[in-house]
This record gives C-alpha cells, structure tokens and sequence, in this order.
C-alpha cells in the first residue's frame, strides 16, 4: 500500500499543524514554505513505520516515484511517502504570548491515496486491526503527544481525510 500525502506551508501529521499568523503578533510558524528545508519543524515516526516526512521538489514522490504536481509556491515541499504502512506527524510548536483578536491560517495540501479509501478511525495507530488511511492537520495544546487526536487535546481541526473523498488531489490553498 503506497501512501502519499504532500503538504507545503504547513505541519503535517497523519496530523499536521499549520502556519498561523496574527495580526497583531505576526507570524508565528518559521520556515512554512520549506525552503529552508526541515529547520523549524520535528518530524516523528509511530515506531515500525516505513517512510517518513521527505523533501519533495520537481513532479515525483521521493520514495514511490509517484507522479505529483510540483510545489505550489518556492521550489520545495514537505511529503510523506512510503512503500509500506506507518503514522507521520510533522509538526513546529508556537506559542502565542498574546490575545489574538484575528488570525488567518493557510496552506496548500496536496493528497495522493494509493489506497483504494480513505479510513479514519479515531486513532493515527497505522497498527490497529482497523484499517486506518487519512491525513489531519490539526492545532493541538502543548504538551499533548503529536499522534493524539483526543478532544482534550485537539484545539482545531482544520482539514481532514473522510471515507468517500477524491483519493487524489491536485493542490488545494486552504485559508
């Protein structure tokens, strides 16, 4: 099962976290476009997982070789890419020291399920006997483990894979 997920100016996880910017803070997500490479972001892998989070540039996935479209915006982009199961989160913690009266949070998400669906159990464990295929990007309370999506820990989600979605996509600008 080949899994495919591509994001730019964004965190990701079978999770991700986005880059937030406020009016009155100014940015609060370093190196959203990727150019600068990782520097900024964690990557984490569920333990036995194949693939991680790699940068992509030009029209192939870096693992599959897959066909893709090219980064939206600068010449590099964040991807998930695996020949096998696993659970990835990319993320950058921020903080936001204080009241935010506006913010706009936006990204461009490219998905490419080789899947025949999208499943989305109330876990990211690729592990469990149900079947488990979906991408997240998700505003989480600091502290909480990067591979929760318990309420008490989700503060938003703002996009999210359902059963019955296009498996491929080309990008889409979120906002």
């Amino acid at each position: 099962m080949s899994k495919l997920l591509k994001l730019t100016r964004v965190c990701f996880s079978a999770t991700l976290f986005c880059g937030l910017s406020s009016h009155i803070s100014g940015a609060v997500i370093a190196n959203g476009g990727f150019e600068s490479g990782f520097s900024s972001w964690t990557r984490v892998d569920q333990l036995g997982s194949e693939g991680t989070f790699a940068l992509q540039t030009g029209m192939t996935s870096p693992v599959n070789g897959n066909p893709v479209p090219v980064p939206p915006g600068g010449s590099i982009a964040a991807m998930t890419d695996a020949e096998g199961p696993g659970s990835h989160v990319l993320y950058q913690n921020f903080t936001v020291t204080a009241p935010v009266i506006s913010a706009i949070l936006s990204f461009d998400v490219f998905v490419g399920n080789r899947a025949a669906s999208f499943f989305s159990p109330t876990t990211l464990d690729f592990s469990t006997p149900t079947l488990n295929q979906q991408a997240r990007v998700d505003i989480l309370t600091g502290g909480s483990d990067p591979f929760s999506i318990a309420a008490a820990d989700v503060l938003l989600n703002v996009y999210q894979t359902n059963p019955g979605d296009p498996l491929v996509s080309g990008y889409t600008h979120l906002r």
